[in-house]
């Protein structure tokens, strides 16, 4: 079995091969009893919701070479929508990771030089909607969106071409904002909130169903949303190290 090791942010990486990954997901998919799941960059990812951290899970996703997608029935933040002159519940340099803080400040010359957000309006307008126009996200969010169906489906690979257990991923049927049908498949999918119940299996593999925060404890909710993000990469990636967030601002 081939090993690579790769150095990502001054931390080493061990990585098994993708032909490696691919047959592991092959064994999980065909045995729903382990809990022994392997996705490796560039799988797909779906992010289902318009909740704040979905585009924090999509841009963490994306700094790691990711494929992800953000299917929001709003637009992000729209639950909020009602509250936008509401004092954000935070220090203004909390309300976002410093991920997004990165992407905005490589985007905007003169980011570090605009007043932070303290309203919940100007958290949606000054700081989310501007994150997803950045380089990393741009085109990744889809807003307005419903999702129709969700089937699995084989997928032909050179690595599982031999083999009897056959990859299946997840084929995502959705009408865009315009109304027309399209279909995305997805390696894994990631819902936040109680979106489309009915579609997601949380208990399949590569499901997962997270709350979504809440104003009241915002800080503590988007803390503990960065925590389930990192760990789940880590565990996806077989890189139990692997925190872009640093461990020391999480907590």
């Amino acid at each position: 079995m081939e090993v690579f090791v790769r150095n990502c942010l001054g931390q080493q990486f061990f990585t098994l091969n993708r032909g490696w990954k691919r047959l592991c997901r092959a064994h999980t998919l065909f045995n729903m009893m382990t809990t022994e799941e392997y996705l490796e960059a560039p799988g797909r990812i779906a992010i289902v919701g318009d909740d704040p951290l979905t585009l924090e899970l999509a841009l963490y996703g994306r700094f790691l070479g990711f494929d992800v997608k953000v299917f929001a029935p709003g637009t992000i933040g729209s639950e909020f929508s009602e509250l936008r002159e509401t004092v954000l519940p935070l220090m203004p340099d909390r309300a976002l990771s410093p991920l997004a803080f990165s992407a905005l400040r490589a985007q905007t010359e003169d980011f570090a030089g605009q007043p932070l957000p303290t309203s919940v309006g100007g958290w949606i307008d000054d700081a989310l909607l501007p994150l997803a126009e950045t380089d990393l996200l741009r085109g990744r969010v889809h807003s307005n969106v419903s999702i129709d169906s969700c089937s699995m489906v084989s997928v032909e690979s050179d690595e599982t071409a031999n083999e009897e257990e056959a990859v299946e991923d997840y084929a995502i049927g959705y009408t865009n904002d315009v109304g027309d049908s399209e279909r995305w498949v997805a390696e894994a999918i990631v819902v936040y909130g109680n979106h489309c119940d009915q579609l997601f299996d949380n208990s399949m593999p590569y499901i997962r169903r997270w709350e979504c925060c809440d104003l009241e404890k915002l800080e503590e909710s988007l803390v503990r949303g960065y925590s389930k993000i990192a760990e789940l990469f880590a565990s996806w990636t077989d890189r139990p190290e692997l925190d872009l967030y640093q461990t020391r601002w999480r907590r």
